[in-house]
């Protein structure tokens, strides 16, 4: 399937009527959702309580770091996974709640082709909305996660770059692409959910400059999504995304170039 053919299927799966899978709002759906806002709290609490302490403490940097990702987003899903399996205990089923489903080698091209055009274009909307913050005075800070990849040891960038290629794409793609999205769709429709969805997206990565094209890689994560009913597209697609970023990062540490580290900040790692 060529790349053209890639993006008309995803316009025509958002745009045309909501499928019967979309509208089924069973009470997955709403569980869901409320253990995902639940375990956000408690996570978030437990990062702003024990953050200090293990910064402060005698362990290792890549445990640190390790212990500090681990008790943010993946222990919220982690805790929303478990409720869910709870509730439904049959693997088949649990499975198919989280959209592990449809495994199909071919989506590895297929989003290496979606990536040709979209990654450009998030590349120029992000460079864009920075010219223009500097240009109207808004100052331009450089997202927390950037300063820590540029200045951890190797080891600690290997770390977070196991978190940032491997876990995020999992994590964040159940919590956006299937819990967020599939609670709204049912209420709003495709359109209106995805616009939610990927606003709600950017709003967690806190770069205001990356706001747009934050959006834009949210948006599309949630296109492949809908096109293949399967939420492997998506994960590959943010994995895909981090590791370039993850790679000017490596070639940065060992060939300090001016143009590169302005592309990372354009990219990032999200």
């Amino acid at each position: 399937m060529t790349k053209k053919n890639i993006f008309a299927d995803c316009f025509s799966k958002i745009f045309s009527p909501v499928r019967f899978y979309f509208k089924t709002f069973d009470h997955w759906s709403i569980w869901a959702f409320v253990y995902s806002v639940i375990a956000f709290i408690l996570t978030t609490g437990a990062t702003v309580c024990l953050a200090p302490g293990v910064m402060q403490s005698a362990l290792p940097g890549p445990v640190k770091y390790a212990i500090l990702f681990f008790i943010q987003l993946p222990l919220a899903v982690l805790l929303v996974i478990v409720v869910m399996k709870i509730m439904y205990p049959h693997a088949a089923l649990f499975r198919h709640k989280l959209m592990f489903r449809r495994w199909r080698w071919r989506y590895i091209p297929e989003v290496l082709f979606f990536m040709v055009g979209l990654e450009p274009l998030v590349l120029a909307v992000a460079i864009a909305t920075s010219i223009l913050f500097k240009a109207i005075g808004i100052e331009i800070k450089t997202p927390a996660i950037e300063l820590l990849l540029k200045n951890c040891s190797w080891n600690e960038l290997a770390v977070i770059g196991f978190f940032a290629v491997v876990v995020a794409p999992v994590v964040e793609e159940i919590i956006f692409r299937r819990i967020i999205f599939g609670f709204f769709v049912p209420w709003a429709g495709k359109v209106p959910a995805l616009i939610l969805t990927s606003i709600i997206f950017a709003i967690a990565h806190d770069a205001k400059v990356q706001f747009p094209a934050l959006f834009l890689l949210g948006a599309g994560m949630q296109m492949m999504y809908i096109r293949s009913r399967s939420i492997y597209p998506s994960m590959l697609l943010h994995a895909f995304n981090n590791s370039i970023a993850l790679g000017l990062l490596i070639l940065i540490r060992l060939y300090p170039m001016p143009e590169l580290e302005k592309m990372l900040g354009f990219i990032g790692v999200w």
